[in-house]
């Protein structure tokens, strides 16, 4: 048939099916699959309810959606993250729009945050926040019904003022007509609606902010609070450590060993309490054994190619802008406003040429241990059963081994590569090596995760708190890695074999083997659970020769004199001691303290709260314990009302430390009520904030919302199929 003719027979035809392509792309194609599922007469149909049997339709969950979509068409959702100081906006950010792009530097920051304000919140209400992720729609719904119910009223006229402030920031490039125009256009809302979403948002916040605001400090509080926290001690004192005079104990008897073992077994090491002033305790923490595969990227280096000098003029030309200076405007005035200078490709060229170097070692060494996984995973890539329902005697049995790995690897690269196994380490074993405590893994978002803190979230241990960014926990037998070291010397690839709860030792006799990363024939590193609490035996026996040296030592003031003293002091020790290394500090000093503030308890729970799921958390919260205790010591030696203490010298035992303080003087610089006026109503203030912001992250939790709100989610009809029902 002509085709000219086919065209006018069917002109009519074709007229109407461009109307509706037209249409599709005008309005979009979600409108008309809504429109679609409308007409099925789902889009009314009760899904859930909330409070007292208050329906939600799928209408008011598209309805929950489409808000979502215009707030994050306005760009509010940079709004929101932006100020790390104000959690609210920033946990509400977090529940609505979070993506794994920008949200792992984010959170970084608030966390940093979080620890220097005070505020105490654990890493876990952290986390649980990105726990409603999948239910974004349910929890924007619940909390605009909410702020509704409560009587928080923001008018669209008073939201339009607030947003055409807010556009020129969010938009440089744009004015709020532009702006409004071009969602309306691409959503195909009014700008009514536009607002009313924003009226929403703002609603919500006042809420949140609302709620959060009534804890109140009583004047006994803030008395407290003011004191602790402004006044200030003075200090200067000669310590006197029992771990001086060790060497001339005898070794314990098995009888006296056996009865101390017995008497503070149960205690963690550190863990300081009127049962236990010393802090002495053998109760082990959790431990991991690992295996690894090791290189180190000096040997990679051989194998890599230099960077030509063309390639370096290549990366210069490329990445121009990253290689600028500030410099002032006026070349005759430092002081006038900086402007970025380039720099030249001669001032940068070897920059670049040690930046490629290590880029390419890198590289090289992540493909040889990526190479390493792939030969211990082989098995598991030929299995029908996914590696996550793999039961731990499946992942056994199947992982390859290590060693084997790693002289194929060696055979193939011709360089050396170490493989091996630890012995159990606990988390203070791990951070304190010189290679393990500082491996990495790259998270999502570059994020970088501590070996430590991944290998004790395994699920039989699950001490530590891996976070939405960080990854997924490992199980035992799997590969971990690869990481590298912050320090560029090794990358290598681990994995658990082993763990060990939280236990008391087995008996006395215990020996653990301490063994980390090794490159070479080395002697044995264990742990003797009979050695440690025969040395704890010595120290204590030793305080009794601290105490005698320290009143000695106070009662020699009165005739030489401070600084004469100390001298004839360290002179008397090193011919005790009879060996002297040459430059070997003195063991006695007047060490001086300035500014000590008392901690408060509030103080404590925060550090607890904030440690809470680290595997070091423990370790920081006993020095800080102790530390809390030794000030409040120092306090205690003034009588109240008094600024100094007189009585100097003056001998103090402090038993966390093993040690006697020969205290030379101590000075309180004190508050009193005209200072006090002054500083109460900042305090005041900060104590609002910081017991506000400790609710923003429950508030926003998303399991608390479902459950204060009573929300349900009705049982699905299995017969048929509801396309538009919100995933339970």
């Amino acid at each position: 048939m002509n085709l000219v003719k086919w065209f006018r027979k069917n002109r009519n035809k074709l007229l109407a099916v461009l109307v509706i392509i037209i249409m599709f792309g005008f309005i979009g194609g979600s409108f008309l699959s809504r429109l679609a599922r409308s007409s099925s007469g789902s889009l009314y149909r009760t899904v859930a309810t909330y409070r007292d049997g208050k329906k939600v339709t799928n209408y008011d969950l598209l309805l929950a959606r489409q808000d979502l979509e215009i707030l994050s068409n306005l760009r509010v959702s940079g709004l929101l993250r932006s100020n790390s100081q104000d959690l609210d906006a920033f946990f509400l950010g977090e529940l609505l729009f979070s993506d794994q792009s920008l949200s792992p530097m984010l959170l970084g920051q608030v966390k940093r945050a979080i620890r220097s304000s005070g505020i105490r919140i654990t890493n876990k209400q952290i986390n649980d926040i990105y726990q409603g992720r999948g239910r974004k729609d349910i929890c924007w719904f619940l909390l605009t019904e909410e702020a509704e119910q409560a009587g928080i009223e923001i008018t669209e006229d008073m939201a339009g003022v607030q947003l055409s402030q807010l556009i020129p920031k969010l938009f440089p490039r744009a004015n709020f007509s532009q702006v409004i125009g071009s969602i309306v256009s691409r959503q195909g809302v009014s700008e009514s609606r536009i607002l009313g979403s924003f009226s929403k948002l703002m609603e919500v916040l006042s809420y949140a902010k609302a709620i959060g605001s009534y804890e109140n400090v009583t004047a006994a509080e803030l008395s407290q609070l003011v004191s602790k926290k402004q006044e200030t001690l003075d200090t200067a004192s000669v310590q006197f450590p029992a771990q001086l005079y060790i060497q001339e104990q005898n070794e314990p008897a098995d009888e006296a060993i056996t009865e101390h073992f017995e008497k503070y077994k149960e205690f963690t090491p550190g863990a300081i309490s009127a049962k236990n002033p010393y802090g002495f305790g053998y109760k082990e923490p959790d431990m991991v054994q690992m295996e690894y595969i090791v290189v180190k990227l000096s040997d990679v280096a051989e194998l890599i190619p230099e960077p030509k000098p063309e390639e370096v003029e290549a990366y210069y030309a490329k990445k121009r802008e990253q290689f600028t200076r500030s410099v002032p405007s006026d070349a005759n005035d430092p002081n006038s406003p900086k402007v970025k200078e380039q720099l030249s490709y001669a001032e940068v060229s070897e920059q670049i040429y040690r930046y490629l170097i290590s880029s390419r070692k890198n590289s090289k060494a992540k493909a040889i241990l990526q190479e390493g996984k792939d030969i211990t995973e082989a098995r598991f890539s030929e299995m029908d059963t996914d590696f996550a329902n793999l039961s731990l005697a499946e992942i056994k049995e199947n992982a390859g081994d290590y060693s084997e790995a790693a002289k194929q690897l060696k055979e193939k690269y011709s360089i050396e590569v170490y493989s091996g196994q630890t012995g159990m380490l606990d988390a203070v074993d791990i951070i304190r090596d010189r290679y393990l405590g500082m491996m990495t893994l790259s998270g999502k978002g570059n994020n970088p995760v501590p070996l430590s803190k991944v290998v004790f979230a395994v699920e039989q241990l699950g001490s530590s708190e891996l976070g939405p960014f960080d990854i997924a926990a490992p199980r035992i037998f799997e590969n971990i890695g690869p990481l590298q070291d912050s320090r560029g010397e090794l990358i290598g690839l681990f994995r658990i074999i082993s763990v060990r709860k939280s236990s008391l030792p087995d008996s006395v006799g215990q020996i653990f083997d301490k063994r980390t990363v090794k490159f070479a024939l080395s002697s044995e590193n264990t742990y003797s659970v009979k050695e440690q609490v025969a040395e704890d035996i010595k120290l204590l026996r030793s305080m009794k020769t601290a105490e005698k040296q320290s009143k000695s030592f106070s009662r020699e003031i009165a005739k030489l004199g401070w600084e004469e003293t100390v001298a004839e002091f360290n002179r008397a020790y090193k011919e005790r001691k009879k060996v002297h290394l040459p430059g070997e500090p003195n063991a006695f000093r007047v060490q001086q303290l300035m500014k000590l503030v008392r901690i408060p308890q509030e103080h404590i729970l925060t550090l607890a709260a904030q440690n809470e799921g680290s595997s070091f958390g423990t370790s920081v919260l006993n020095n800080a314990k102790r530390r809390q205790k030794f000030i409040d010591k120092l306090y205690n030696l003034v009588p109240n009302g008094e600024q100094k203490l007189k009585s100097v010298p003056y001998v103090m035992e402090f038993k966390p430390d093993l040690s006697y303080y020969v205290i030379k003087d101590v000075s309180i610089n004190r508050i009193y009520s005209q200072d006090y006026q002054k500083l109460r109503a900042r305090e005041a203030y900060s104590q609002e904030f910081i017991e506000h912001q400790n609710l923003s992250v429950i508030h926003f939790n998303p399991e608390n919302i479902i459950k204060r709100t009573n929300f349900v989610m009705l049982k699905k009809d299995n017969r048929t199929k509801e396309p538009n029902s919100p995933s339970e």
